[in-house]
């Protein structure tokens, strides 16, 4: 089956301008983790994150390439020690590197992660007892919040424990301006986390912190782009920028024919027509969102047609999500649409 490789240049581009919508709001629906996406992004030398605020319009036309990294997000049954993580829903693959997350519609939460590469295999294990909050939802600009966190390693050193704490801040919301394309509706969420490693109850390395600021666009689930400092870094950690280059969309299978879903007039007003390029299996569930990731709509459709057309006339003038779910087949895929009157 035909892979469906987007670049973010076509992903989620606002074509009309006066639908920019000033302040985003961050859901699980539109922005958490979502299984089944590949990605990869460019690392770069690091920039100035710019400033902080309403309405910003920050330019990283200029990011200079300097290698390329791909990552994969899924279940986490599907990956190696996942029964580590009984309480994790999704995990990011990354090479050897797989870090195991809580998706809900409160949080986005870190449950640990793991090292499966090299000899021995697995040999660093990650499991957090009190896990880290990389996000809240609904998450709103000016929002904040202080999160402690508590874990265990088997890095090497038996006994070993980490403890710290992130502050994450939506400090600002506007256009972001990278070498892929021009993003409207970006909010930009600046994190701050210190942490301690011991061994034994007793200090071993030296408090290290990381300054991170990162770029989300409701509809894309992993940010667009991200600046990085670190304070006492280990070896494998320095300061880096980085964007998105190439997207892949479609939950549970790489090859999912749900990808080719087309929703058009953009906007619409009283319906809102779906072309299904590839056909489905079967039974289709359709839920709308708001942008507050509320459910507001569900829509059953028990035939196999090609196209279908829902009514959204009692829709309101705003930007919303359309998951769509083959109930056969348990695949499903999310896209965003415009309701203009």
């Amino acid at each position: 089956m035909k892979k469906h490789l987007l670049s973010l240049t076509m992903f989620f581009v606002v074509m009309f301008s006066s639908f920019a919508f000033a302040q985003p709001t961050l859901t699980d629906v539109n922005c958490g983790l979502l299984s089944g996406d590949k990605f990869t992004w460019n690392v770069t030398p690091t920039i100035s994150p710019g400033s902080a605020g309403a309405n910003q319009v920050w330019n990283f036309s200029t990011m200079t390439f300097s290698t390329s990294t791909s990552a994969t997000i899924q279940p986490p049954a599907s990956t190696p020690s996942a029964g580590l993580y009984p309480t994790a829903n999704i995990s990011l693959v990354d090479g050897f590197i797989s870090d195991f997350c809580r998706v809900n519609t409160n949080s986005m939460q870190e449950i640990g992660n793991y090292y499966n590469g090299g000899s021995p295999v697995n040999m660093c294990v990650t499991t957090y007892t009190d896990p880290v909050d990389y996000l809240h939802f609904p998450f709103n600009f000016n929002n904040t919040y202080t999160d402690a966190f508590y874990g265990s390693s088997n890095n090497t050193m038996v006994g070993q424990t980490r403890s710290g704490s992130i502050t994450v801040t939506a400090d600002g919301y506007g256009t972001l301006i990278i070498p892929t394309g021009t993003f409207v509706n970006v909010m930009r969420v600046h994190s701050t986390m210190t942490y301690t490693d011991t061994v034994f109850s007793t200090t071993f390395f030296t408090a290290r912190s990381k300054d991170e600021y990162l770029w989300y666009l409701p509809g894309t689930h992993f940010p667009v782009a991200g600046v990085a400092f670190f304070t006492n870094p280990n070896p494998k950690e320095q300061d880096h920028a980085y964007y998105i280059s190439q997207y892949l969309t479609g939950l549970n299978e790489i090859d999912n024919p749900l990808s080719a879903v087309k929703l058009f007039p953009v906007p619409a007003s009283e319906v809102l027509n779906i072309t299904i390029l590839n056909g489905v299996s079967g039974k289709l569930e359709i839920n709308i969102y708001n942008s507050l990731g509320q459910k507001i709509k569900t829509v059953n459709q028990n035939n196999e047609s090609l196209s279908l057309s829902l009514n959204i006339s009692d829709l309101a003038k705003g930007v919303y999500f359309m998951r769509m779910i083959d109930l056969q087949d348990n695949l499903s895929i999310t896209k965003s649409f415009i309701v203009d009157k």
